[in-house]
């Protein structure tokens, strides 16, 4: 992910409101992890088009998000100081294809959407500092989210994948090849050059 994205979990989406629905069961985690994928139904297709389509115009025509998540220990928040907590980390690839209308030609046109991201994971979850934090430290913060709370050991994705899909669109999809023609700057088209004096000259002696 991009640094100059705002993090996803700026602005929460409930579960109720996720048109992704997605808990993955992390209860008894095996030393070695688990490795997964989840694809959205056509039902979730359409929710997805559906909200999407408050900040985009397009069609969801397939998603699928693949996980690799681990044991691990987690650096809980810089105002607990900094203690270790047991959790787990996981890594996520998700690909959706679009349908999307070319900002130029107007035509539509299919994109591909791969984002990656990684998540941590704990039955104590995480929040942000409440203090006020240095300039450092909010660039650790952004570049890391606090864990998202594990409940009974069960953690919703559906909320946070849908913000990073959210998030790695391309608002002005190009048809591939195809460029914006700028307009000839005042003075540089051929019919504003100066005409030649010979031109000049003939068309005053026609003017006697």
């Amino acid at each position: 992910m991009s640094d100059d994205k705002i993090s996803p979990m700026h602005e929460e989406l409930s579960v109720e409101e996720a048109p992704i629905k997605w808990s993955l069961n992390l209860r008894d985690l095996p030393d070695e992890g688990i490795i997964g994928e989840k694809r959205s139904d056509s039902a979730e297709l359409q929710a997805l088009t559906d909200m999407l389509n408050d900040e985009h115009e397009l069609d969801v025509k397939s998603f699928v998000c693949t996980y690799d998540v681990r044991p691990s220990t987690i650096s809980a928040d810089k105002d607990v100081g900094r203690c270790l907590i047991e959790g787990c980390l996981g890594h996520f690839e998700l690909k959706a294809q679009l349908r999307q209308t070319c900002v130029i030609t107007l035509e539509r046109i299919d994109t591909l959407v791969v984002e990656q991201f990684d998540q941590t994971f704990s039955s104590k979850g995480g929040h942000r500092p409440s203090l006020m934090p240095s300039e450092q430290e909010i660039d650790d913060l952004y570049a890391n989210e606090p864990p998202l709370k594990l409940i009974k050991g069960k953690v919703e994705l559906g909320p946070l994948v849908y913000q990073y899909l959210s998030m790695a669109i391309d608002a002005n999809p190009r048809k591939q090849g195809v460029e914006f023609e700028e307009e000839p700057a005042p003075g540089n088209g051929a019919s504003d050059k100066r005409p030649s004096p010979f031109v000049v000259l003939e068309n005053f002696k026609h003017k006697k």
